[in-house]
């Protein structure tokens, strides 16, 4: 019985130590990746919602300058736009019972909250978001100071892993009509 026991060949403490390092070693990798991987997906995502929304600001810019044409044709195409100084905030209900002059992005009046629905407003009837929006007006003279259009700026900020982030998107209304 001793002879069989001493003729079968197995795998020594020291050998299987190094592999359950080298196994180990090899899931830390794939674990790391994983990780990475997710938290790169999060931050797309963030920058995709803020992307969106800043894109929104500008619409609802348009919109307004778009009503002022259709509903009220005898008053100025910038109507609700221009004005004040030049920082709003806007969502869909447009700028009625909303704050029309935040000072910047520290002003609570910025932050965006989410109803029960998914839809993004100033109202703070919802849950309040990680997202704060601010849109910026400037009165841009042109033909020597005869004529203007405007210059909309829709920044989101947000704040991802204890980093500020900010997406900008701009554009430029004019009085085409």
């Amino acid at each position: 019985m001793d002879s069989i026991i001493k003729n079968k060949k197995g795998f020594s403490v020291l050998e299987i130590a190094v592999s359950l390092g080298i196994i180990s070693l090899a899931l830390l990798g794939i674990f790391s990746l994983s990780l990475q991987n997710i938290r790169t997906q999060n931050g797309n995502k963030s920058e995709l919602v803020a992307s969106m929304l800043a894109q929104e600001g500008l619409e609802l810019a348009r919109n307004i300058r778009d009503e002022n044409w259709i509903t009220y044709p005898e008053v100025d195409w910038d109507l609700d736009i221009n004005g004040g100084d030049g920082t709003y905030i806007l969502d869909m209900r447009g700028r009625d019972n909303l704050d029309d002059a935040p000072d910047s992005f520290g002003d609570a009046a910025t932050i965006l909250y989410a109803d029960a629905d998914g839809f993004y407003s100033h109202d703070n009837s919802g849950s309040a978001t990680k997202y704060r929006r601010l849109i910026t007006v400037s009165e841009i003279l042109i033909n020597g100071g005869s004529d203007y259009y405007l210059k909309i700026v829709s920044e989101v900020r947000w704040t991802d892993s204890g980093r500020s982030m900010d997406y900008k998107a701009e554009t430029e209304l004019y009085d085409w009509r």
